[in-house]
């Protein structure tokens, strides 16, 4: 009982020190692994629902520091970068995985976290086309792995090659991953980083409903036994992206409460550290020991070329 308490108090005492100011994205998120690896805890679980509560929590709050203009203005032009973006991932994921030869389903997993939105569509994706939980738990850590380099080297590659903040955030909204580490490496750069690339990255979200519709119709046709077996699969919409949509409204067309505004999105972003704390203390010893090193291949190229193709057309045509 008593390495139970202190178990709790380390780590909220270590929350504590994340949000408090001190610690950036990047650093609350090492902070987290380094404490998971060399500590350990028992909550592993717990830590995983309410960080994606939070999460969405602080997503929602951002809303209030935008300008509904910029989702306006993202937003359009959003749905087709993101489309051919998302298009050309998916293909050569699926291309990659079969010139590695990687297992069928984890290929699909991670070549769809990769062209969409990390965990959250992996989580979409894995009830449709019946994938096992030691395949869902594997593409997980490989993606939260590339998500923990993505949030340390975007910020450095961003101001080494001095991309404006128009540019870094699409990069960021196009290249990364999970929905966390893009306002997190977004946040580092700068405001208007931050905003674009909240705000392209929602759009990019949303592709996870359309691509899943579509995944449960082809294996439906592939196994009609398979796909048909127990209850109809339920793809959960991600609410936080109307809840970001609906603050933004709000606090860019009622300006009396326009004072608001700027308390709302800098406690969302002292959330957003703490959840990236809560991330990092999801790592564990396992998920290391699990990994399949031709999954983790296709993994790293596919977002190699995802990155750098996206970096250089950015770089070229914005």
């Amino acid at each position: 009982m008593n390495k139970q308490y202190f178990q709790i108090a380390f780590l909220v005492l270590a929350g504590l020190l994340s949000v408090g100011g001190l610690l950036n994205s990047a650093q609350a998120l090492l902070l987290g692994v380094f404490i998971a690896l060399s500590f350990g805890h028992s909550y592993q679980k717990q830590i995983a629902v309410y960080s994606k509560k939070l999460l969405a929590i602080s997503i929602v709050g951002l809303g209030a520091g935008v300008d509904l203009q910029v989702i306006y203005d993202v937003g359009l032009s959003g749905i087709i970068i993101t489309f051919i973006s998302i298009t050309a991932a998916l293909s050569l994921g699926l291309l990659l995985g079969r010139l590695i030869k990687t297992a069928g389903r984890s290929n699909l997993l991670i070549s769809v976290g990769t062209a969409i939105c990390g965990g959250s569509a992996i989580a979409a994706i894995a009830p449709v086309i019946r994938a096992k939980d030691s395949e869902i738990t594997l593409c997980l850590s490989i993606v939260f792995l590339l998500n923990a380099i993505a949030l340390l080297i975007f910020p450095f590659v961003g101001n080494w090659l001095e991309l404006s903040q128009l540019q870094f955030g699409y990069w960021a909204a196009l290249a990364i991953h999970d929905t966390s580490s893009v306002v997190g490496a977004g946040l580092q750069y700068g405001e208007e980083a931050l905003n674009i690339a909240t705000t392209l990255k929602l759009v990019r979200a949303l592709w996870i409903v359309p691509v899943s519709l579509f995944f449960y119709g082809v294996y439906a046709q592939i196994s009609t036994e398979q796909a048909g077996q127990g209850a109809p699969t339920q793809i959960k919409f991600p609410w936080f992206i109307i809840g970001f949509v609906i603050m933004a409204f709000i606090f860019s067309y009622l300006p009396n409460i326009g004072y608001a505004s700027s308390v709302i999105s800098a406690g969302a972003k002292k959330l957003l550290i703490l959840v990236m704390y809560m991330i990092g203390l999801g790592f564990t010893r396992e998920a290391m020991n699990g990994v399949d090193y031709k999954l983790l291949l296709q993994a790293i190229l596919l977002w190699g070329v995802v990155s750098i193709s996206s970096l250089v057309l950015i770089i070229l045509y914005i």
